[in-house]
């Protein structure tokens, strides 16, 4: 019971975290990660004795954009949720891989031949975190490094170039891979963290579009290795 009661608190938690929200507006990451925060360890300091083991599900918000050159962009609220795996190691270590559907996005609008992108990208992504913590108490605060890989699944949105509308599915590269840096902690089976990720790879793929017909300065812009980057807020549960 003590279980099915911490899974509808989290529910409950995570509900404003998994809101699609494209418009920038709605509740703050201050005001939502405050949220998961209290909620989480209120509901791990009232439910946290027994046995527990060291997998569970892990849910939280994606926040992600990315940056171009003389193109304004704007940050993209999603969400990821997937099960996850907790391997304790000596000298305070733990490795924490992952496997989830994470969605991630970007809103780009030009004033460079009326150039325009806006795409949401359902990764399946494999991460791996290293984490570092001392526990106090019924407490572990660590920090954490995270590698990550993913491939899309699936890609909505168009890329604008002029008149003409290309599905961002064309075009946005399949494969992702980068690092996320952060920290977290962890009380008995509940724990939250929070993370910065920066993608090393292409936001387009060489071969997704024809750039000869555009504009060298969209050219240039779309072709940096550059993709999308962004802030993570997890909540992970194990039973």
């Amino acid at each position: 019971m003590r279980k099915l009661a911490a899974l509808l608190a989290s529910l409950i938690i995570c509900a404003p975290l998994s809101a699609q929200n494209t418009s920038g507006e709605g509740p703050s990451m201050l005001s939502v990660g405050s949220a998961a925060f209290l909620g989480g360890l209120g509901t791990a300091a009232l439910l946290s004795h027994g046995e527990y083991s060291n997998f569970g599900i892990i849910a939280g918000s994606t926040s992600s954009s990315t940056s171009l050159n003389d193109l304004k962009t704007a940050a993209v609220n999603q969400f990821h949720l997937g099960v996850v795996a907790r391997i304790p190691l000596p000298l305070g270590l733990a490795l924490q891989p992952a496997l989830m559907y994470n969605v991630k996005g970007t809103l780009v609008d030009g004033n460079i031949q009326n150039a325009g992108l806006d795409a949401t990208v359902g990764y399946l992504e494999l991460p791996v975190q290293v984490q570092w913590g001392i526990k106090v108490g019924v407490l572990r605060p660590f920090v954490l490094a995270e590698p990550f890989v993913g491939y899309a699944l699936n890609t909505k949105g168009e890329f604008r170039i002029s008149e003409e509308k290309i599905p961002a599915s064309e075009l946005i590269n399949h494969l992702e891979y980068g690092l996320g840096l952060g920290a977290g902690i962890e009380v008995g089976f509940i724990q939250i963290n929070g993370r910065y990720f920066w993608n090393f790879g292409q936001l387009v793929a060489n071969d997704g579009v024809d750039l000869d017909r555009i504009n060298v300065s969209i050219k240039d812009a779309i072709t940096q290795r550059n993709s999308f980057n962004g802030f993570s807020l997890s909540l992970a549960i194990f039973f």
